[in-house]
């Protein structure tokens, strides 16, 4: 509305200004270099008009002219960046299909045609790795690391470049830098934490974890299992230097970390047994054993009273047993204890819940068998139960390891910080 009243009153303005014009018509004379042209106002005004619309058509005319070879060169642009990117994106098809060649093709040709060359260059580097050319994708990716914006996807290529050449030097390098460049890094923590505890670099091992854990690449469980575990390793290298206090320290810390992680306990067991703590020893075994017992524990446990008389020996043996009484390893340890004691109806109340199960177990027949013998002198039954162990030997599968890795599930003869085959850290665990 506000438009068509403003066009209204310019179109009044302009009639009223050219009705005045010709009731005043008036007269013009111009005098030039010998020129005079005599005319009315109204016919100079048109005049004027006219030559300013053609000077201005004139000027438009000479600018289009010299602008054409711009409109060229941006036509040429466009061209150029619409086949570069229809190439780059090729290029992606071809690289995500797993055709090296291709990819490396198109990359080529999009490098060629794009201003920023980043992404090519960056298809180019995992061309190169997808077909095993490290040393070219290793240059490529060190071609990105001089652009910023491109460093952190360089440091992602050459992490996955050490991986492939199992180079823990240029692995440590390119993690820490990647986790230097931005903390948000979560890919390289993992290795850079798995490269420094090979490296034995604990602090900065524990380090990296906490930073782990902030960032959410560990969980909590994680956290306390693996603090665990660069604990342990801190107090075995300590124990060989022999160092006692700092490993008892160290040990104390580790199952105040994790208090069921298996090796803390008995390390620390072992440490306390050592300074003539037993009971302290004793009962931070029997912790376990409530939940899981396991061969471990009750080495170290009978290891405290070995220097003890038979029935004394009974006693302690009946407090671990006691503490899971249903478990078959508390029936068949406090059944050996008391055989040993000559505690032959304790020994038989102890077996009775498993032959009650119908346990086809070779420890217990063998126990069967030493009471019949020991008690009664019943050689026959005993050979009965000689005959049944041997039986259920051969039909039981191979004993269980004690350890074992819980990522690829390698049985292990003892704990260690990581699985030797693959070489996940804190994966080694009691096999219960």
């Amino acid at each position: 509305m506000i438009r068509l009243i403003s066009f209204l009153i310019a179109v009044g303005l302009a009639v009223a200004g050219a009705v005045w014009l010709a009731n005043h018509p008036g007269e013009v004379m111009v005098q030039w270099l010998g020129w005079r042209v005599d005319t009315s106002v109204p016919v100079l005004l048109v005049a004027a008009v006219l030559l300013v619309l053609v000077v201005s058509l004139l000027v438009r005319l000479v600018l289009g002219v010299l602008t054409v070879p711009g409109v060229i060169g941006r036509f040429r642009s466009r061209r150029a960046l619409k086949r570069g990117l229809l190439a780059l994106a090729e290029a992606e098809s071809a690289l995500l299909t797993h055709d090296a060649a291709k990819a490396a093709r198109k990359a080529a040709q999009a490098k060629a045609l794009l201003p920023n060359q980043q992404a090519a260059v960056l298809i180019q580097a995992e061309a190169a790795l997808l077909r095993d050319d490290l040393d070219g994708a290793q240059a490529l990716y060190e071609e990105l690391l001089e652009t910023r914006s491109s460093a952190l996807a360089a440091l992602h290529g050459l992490l996955a470049l050490a991986e492939k050449r199992n180079d823990k030097v240029l692995l440590r390098d390119v993690a820490s830098r990647a986790v230097a460049v931005n903390e948000r890094a979560a890919w390289a923590v993992r290795p850079l934490f798995t490269v420094l505890v090979d490296a034995g670099d604990w602090a900065a091992a524990q380090k990296t974890l906490d930073l782990g854990c902030k960032r959410e690449v560990f969980s909590d469980a994680e956290r306390a299992r693996l603090t665990a575990t660069l604990l342990c390793a801190q107090a075995d290298a300590a124990l060989l230097r022999g160092e006692t206090h700092e490993v008892a320290r160290l040990t104390k810390k580790a199952v105040s970390a994790a208090p069921g992680f298996l090796p803390a306990v008995l390390r620390h067991a072992q440490s306390l047994i050592s300074d003539g703590n037993g009971k302290k020893a004793a009962a931070l075994l029997i912790e376990p054993w409530r939940t899981a017992p396991h061969p471990a524990l009750a080495a170290a446990y009978l290891s405290l009273w070995q220097g003890e008389e038979a029935l004394k020996r009974v006693q302690h043996v009946d407090a671990l047993a006691d503490s899971n009484p249903s478990h078959p390893e508390s029936c068949l340890l406090a059944a050996e204890a008391a055989l040993q004691a000559e505690l032959w109806g304790q020994a038989r109340t102890r077996l009775k819940p498993l032959l009650d199960r119908g346990l086809h177990e070779r420890r217990l027949a063998l126990l069967m068998a030493r009471l019949e013998e020991s008690e009664h002198g019943n050689t026959t039954e005993a050979l009965r139960w000689y005959k049944l162990a041997a039986a259920w030997d051969a039909h039981s599968p191979a004993p269980a390891a004690l350890w074992q890795c819980d990522q690829c599930h390698t049985p292990a003869a003892d704990w260690s910080v990581h699985c030797p085959t693959c070489n996940t850290i804190g994966s080694v665990t009691a096999n219960v």
